[in-house]
Order: structure tokens, then sequence, then C-alpha cells
């Protein structure tokens, strides 16, 4: 050490001083320490405790960093001092406020020498402590009442975020302080800041949140759509046109199943119908590849359905040509019977003949003479009923009938009587009942007095009990027939007559699906007329009016037979009304291109912007043709594979479908939660960075740094 050198002590630090300094007074010895005691303050060393202090914290780095952490906790993070200090006290006895003061000296350290980590760190605070909010979902109650558009979002995100920072900015601004005077100053300051960026986060915090979960979600999907397309065959934009016109799952398997061995994915639902209506309008290549599998779809199910009539119903034959061949099967053994009992005689003097002609003044004039008129019609040789008819209507007999007469007027009465029913299950008129219950009344006393008459009768009721069965059946499938009624009428019948009935039924159905085939090619109205006919035969009461005809188990098969012809109608009057549609948007889009020509034509044609857009995207492969062949593509993609992929196949291309809409779900919600997992904790980090960067310098020298 220089001779000429002497060291003392100024705030526990050795300073060396010039031998002089021990010849000064003493006013001018002190008055030297305290300069420089100020300069060695200026320069930022630190003395005494405060040395300590800072010692222990260059000792110890990683606890000087966790207190860098704990600060930038939102709300919080600036009372780490006195919460460690406190804790400090009570669990190690140590001083709260030389614990406190040690938090403090570890924190200014960090923040002076390594600024740049230590916002680092305060910003991982924040994130960290926002993480747990983060995951947290909003209750639905409250999310139900929140805006759902992103402006929406921002909206109220601005006085939210503002609120929030601005609360943030005053409470942390008063942990901060050391003092009264510095804690208001510094929270009022803080506050001001906090309100001004939490507005500013709380705006960009929905965007950022809806990019990234827009962002998140495409991947997703992109990664659900390839995966699931690629093991179906499909390219995943067709199946993400296919997946989005799917019904529900269950609804969807159901109408497969209803559809058949043939089933094709477009008998899913409306929707898939509507996306194949659309893929047909647009492009003629679609209905060349379709149509075929969609007509032979449809022969297919018509020959079925008709193979399953025939099998249940019998075959398919004209009422009236069926009539006939019941009545000319017995017609021989009927005309002996008769003839015998028209030849056998009445006596008007018994009981029964007196009955007999009582019942015949009750006869209206008109009957006469229809029985008459089918006489002469029958070619029967008899005399006519003698008869005479008066003004009013009343009858006097000249000669009172015989049985082949009284025959023929109860045929009359009979026939009046079903003239005012309308069909054969229709509801009869009061006129109607009271014609019937008299021909019953004359033909019953007469089958009691003429045993031959009612053997004759019961030869004949056979065969009329069948022609009436028959017409039953060719009636019980129009609406205006009621289940109930038919099942009476269907109670009481035989084997023969039950037959009978189904043969009607079947001769019905037949002129219904012709009329409903028909129309396919037709018109808008034809095709409606068609669907209207297929709507009801499946109804509910034709369904079960079947099952009263045949039993539950072959009207089951039947009826999904004809579920099947319904279904395959459908498809195949869409391909009927847009084929057309199709070609003609075909041809004028081909006609257009040719007449404008290439990009060299439209300029020659006065149109340079639109011949430089034609080569700009010719070089980029964006020219209107090549996104036509792309369209086009697509759509052929879609229609085939609405079409055909058949039975087992359809099934599986469904399935795929709807695994790709039960992830859709799923990458939503999975993106919704990755979005708010960022964004929330980087808005705090953001927050938290700006509140550093931007704090006025002059709290600095409120805070001791």
């Amino acid at each position: 050490m220089d001779d000429n050198m002497i060291e003392i002590l100024i705030a526990g630090r050795p300073v060396r001083v010039g031998k002089e300094f021990l010849a000064l007074p003493k006013e001018a010895q002190e008055a030297q320490i305290e300069e420089i005691f100020q300069n060695m303050q200026a320069s930022g060393e630190k003395f005494g405790v405060d040395k300590q202090m800072e010692d222990w914290s260059r000792r110890h780095p990683i606890a000087s960093k966790a207190t860098k952490v704990l600060q930038g906790i939102p709300f919080v993070g600036e009372y780490t001092d006195e919460a460690l200090g406190f804790a400090a006290e009570k669990l190690f006895g140590r001083n709260r406020q030389e614990a406190t003061n040690m938090v403090r000296a570890m924190q200014d350290r960090e923040g002076r020498e390594n600024p740049g980590q230590s916002l680092a760190l305060q910003m991982g605070g924040g994130v960290a402590a926002t993480l747990p909010v983060a995951a947290i979902s909003a209750p639905a109650k409250l999310t139900s009442m929140l805006p759902t558009s992103t402006a929406g979002k921002v909206a109220v995100g601005i006085p939210t975020g503002a609120v929030l920072g601005g609360t943030e900015g005053t409470v942390s601004g008063y942990g901060a302080g050391t003092t009264p005077e510095s804690r208001m100053e510094v929270a009022k300051e803080r506050g001001k800041l906090g309100t001004f960026v939490g507005g500013v986060f709380g705006a960009a915090t929905p965007l950022v949140s809806e990019g990234i979960k827009a962002g998140t979600r495409n991947l997703l999907d992109r990664r659900t759509f390839n995966r699931n397309s690629g093991r179906v065959g499909l390219s995943p934009d067709a199946a993400r046109i296919l997946s989005r016109s799917m019904p529900p799952e269950a609804m969807g398997r159901h109408n497969l199943a209803s559809a058949g061995a043939d089933a094709m994915l477009a008998d899913v639902g409306p929707e898939a119908r509507n996306v194949l209506d659309a893929t047909l309008s647009s492009t003629a290549g679609a209905t060349s590849v379709v149509r075929p599998a969609i007509e032979q779809r449809a022969r297919a199910a018509t020959g079925k359905m008709a193979g399953v009539l025939d099998a249940y119903l019998g075959k398919p034959e004209n009422v009236e040509t069926a009539i006939r061949g019941i009545r000319d099967a017995t017609k021989q053994q009927r005309r002996a019977i008769y003839k015998q009992a028209y030849s056998s005689p009445i006596d008007y003097a018994s009981p029964d003949g007196m009955q007999i002609e009582e019942l015949m003044r009750q006869v209206p004039g008109d009957v006469i003479a229809k029985a008459n008129r089918l006489m002469k019609l029958m070619g029967e040789e008899s005399q006519q009923i003698m008869a005479t008819v008066a003004d009013d209507g009343s009858v006097v007999y000249r000669q009172m009938p015989d049985v082949r007469q009284l025959d023929y007027i109860t045929r009359a009465l009979n026939t009046l009587s079903e003239k005012e029913r309308g069909s054969a299950l229709g509801a009869v008129t009061v006129e109607g009942k009271a014609l019937s219950d008299l021909s019953r009344d004359i033909r019953s006393t007469l089958r009691a007095h003429v045993p031959a008459y009612d053997q004759a009768l019961k030869t004949a009721a056979d065969p009329l009990s069948r022609i009436e069965a028959l017409k039953i059946g060719e009636d019980a499938f129009r609406s205006s027939i009621k289940r109930g009624d038919f099942a009476l009428m269907v109670k009481g019948m035989d084997r023969e007559q039950l037959l009978a009935a189904r043969r009607g039924a079947r001769q019905y159905i037949d002129d219904q699906m012709a009329k409903a085939v028909g129309t396919v090619s037709g018109d808008a109205a034809g095709v409606a007329e068609g669907r209207k006919v297929l709507r009801d035969l499946s109804s509910r009461a034709s369904r079960e009016k079947m099952e009263t005809l045949l039993g539950p188990r072959q009207s089951a098969r039947l009826f999904k037979a004809i579920d099947e012809q319904a279904k395959a109608f459908e498809l195949r009057a869409s391909v009927a009304q847009n084929s057309k549609t199709a070609q003609r948007q075909e041809f004028n889009s081909m006609l257009d291109d040719q007449a404008r020509g290439g990009a060299f034509a439209r300029a020659a044609a006065g149109e340079p912007l639109q011949a430089s857009r034609r080569v700009l995207q010719a070089f980029t492969g964006q020219t209107p043709e090549a996104v036509k062949q792309r369209k086009d593509a697509i759509a052929t993609e879609v229609a085939k594979a609405l079409t055909t992929a058949r039975g087992s196949d359809a099934v599986r291309l469904h399935a795929a479908l709807q695994s790709i809409n039960r992830n859709q779900p799923l990458n939503s919600r999975f993106a919704a939660d990755v979005a708010r997992m960022t964004s929330i904790p980087g808005a705090a980090a953001g927050y938290n960075y700006s509140m550093n960067e931007l704090q006025p310098r002059r709290l600095d020298g409120l805070l001791g740094r």
C-alpha cells in the first residue's frame, strides 16, 4: 500500500484516502466522509444491510428468480415480498421486515442485472397462474348469454378487459409500493395504464382465439377427412360434401335397412337426395355415371315387389275379367238348380204366400220395371210381371208373381240398394238399407216356402260372395274406406272369399304402381302424383288393412318390398328431372366457351383486362375450364358414391361418413380448448409485458429502483 494513503471505513466499506485526511479538523473530515458516501450511493453501491442482502441474493440465484416468477402473478404478485416476509416470521421466527426487504432486494437485483430474463420470468408466472383459469370452461348458462360472433366477442372483450386490467393495475400497483404515499401513487398510475392495456388485449384476445380455434379445427378436420375418406376410397373433398348431407346416425341406418339389399347411400335421407339432385343438375358427366345404376335398381325393385305381390295376393287380373271367371265356373250348375226352383209353384193361400203378398205391396213401381228389364236382358222366358203402377207409385198386381219374377224383383231391389251405397265398403243410405231389408225379407220367406229356391240361392251364394269379396278387396285401399269397416267385412270371410279379396287388392295395387312408375319421366306435377300414390300405399291405414288381409308376417314382407320400390322411385324421378337440365347447362357452357374464344380472342374483342386475367389463370392453373373440371370431377365422385355403393358397401360408406360427423364436434371442442388454453395465458403474458414496458420511468423512483 502507498505510504501516503490510509484506509478508513465508510458505511462498513474500506475506503483509501490521503494521510492529510488525518490533519484535517473534525468538521472537515466529516464533510469529506459525507461527500465520499454520497458518491458511493450515486454509483449504485450497496452498503451495510443492503449490501448483505444483495450479496445473499447473488449467492441464491434460483430463489431470486423464483421471486420474479411469483411477482408476475396477476393481482397478488406484487404482494409476494410481504407474503413471504409474513411466512418467514410465522414459520421460521425471522424478522418480518428484514425478510420482506430481503425479497425486495432479490427482485430488484434480478430486474436490474437481468432485465430481459426477469421480464420473461414474470410473464411465465402470469401464464402459469392463468392456465388453471383457462382450463375451466365457463358454465353453459353463462355461455348462452354471451355473443357468439367474433364482433360481439370483441365488443364484450374491450370493456371486460379494461375493467380487469384497471383493477389488476390498481391492486398490483398498491402492492408494489413500499410506503403509503408510494402505494397510492403507483396504484393510480398503474390503474390507468392497466385500463388501457386491458382494453387492448380484451379486443385482441377474441380475434387471436378465433384464429387459433379455426386453424386447429381445420388441421384436425383435415386429418379426420383424410383418415376416414381414404378408408372407403373417397377424396377428402367428396367426403366433406357427403358428410354434411348425412342425417342423424340412427335414422340413416334405419333408412338404409328399409331400402333393402340394394340400398344406396342416397337412401339415407332427403339431404342426401338433395345433394344428388344438385350434382346431377351441375354436370352431365354425373348423370351418365349414375343413371344406369338407378335405372337398374328401379327395375330390380319393381320385379321384386311384383314377385312378392304375386306370391301373397296372386297375379294381377282385371276385376271384370275375374268376375266373369267366377260366374262362368258355376254357370251350368246354377242354371240347372235355378230351373228347378223357377218351376216350383207358390201357394198364395198359405201363410208364406200371404206374407209374400203383403211384402210385395211395399215394392216401389220402378223396381217392377227394373225387374222386367233384367229378365229381358238375361233372356229369361217368363211372363211379364202383371202389375199396374198408380200415380202415387203404389202397385196393384193383376196376377201374383211366380218364383222367377220374385227372384228378379229381389235382384232389382239389391241393385238399387247398391247404388245408394256407392262402393263395396261405402256407407249405405237409409233408402238403400230399406231396399236391402225388403229384398232380404222377400227372399227369406220365399226360401222357406220353396225349398228348391233355397238350394238355388245357396248354390249362387258362393260365386256371389266371392265377387263381393273381390270388390271389397279392390276398394279396400282407397282413402275413403275406414280400417275398422274393412276389418269387420274381412272377419266373416271364408278361405275362398279371402283369396278373392286379395285378388281385388292385387289388381288395385298393380294399377296404382303402374300409375306411379308411369309418372317418372313426366313433369313435376306427374312426379308429385307418383310420390302421392306411393305414400298412400305405404300409409299407416294401408299397412293395417294389408295386415288384416294377409297377417302380420306376410304384410311386413310385402311392405318392405313396397318401401324399396318407393325409394327406387324417388331416385329415378330425381334423375329423370335433372338429367335434361344438366345436359342443357353443359351444352350452353360449351357453346359460350367456343363462341368467346381464348385470351387472344378476348384481347381482339377489346377485353384486355379479361385477357390478362386469363393468361395469369392459365399460368396458375386456375382457369375457369380447370376449375370447372375439378368441380365436375368432385360432383361426379359424389354422385357415384351416392348411387353405386350397394347394400353392405353403402352401410360401410355411411358408417365412415358418420364417423367424420362424430369426430367434427370433438375436433371443434378440442380446438376451442386449445384456443382458450393459449389465448388467455397469452393475453396475461402480453399484459404483463406491456405493463412493464409502458410503465412510466418516474415510478421507478417511487419503487426504489
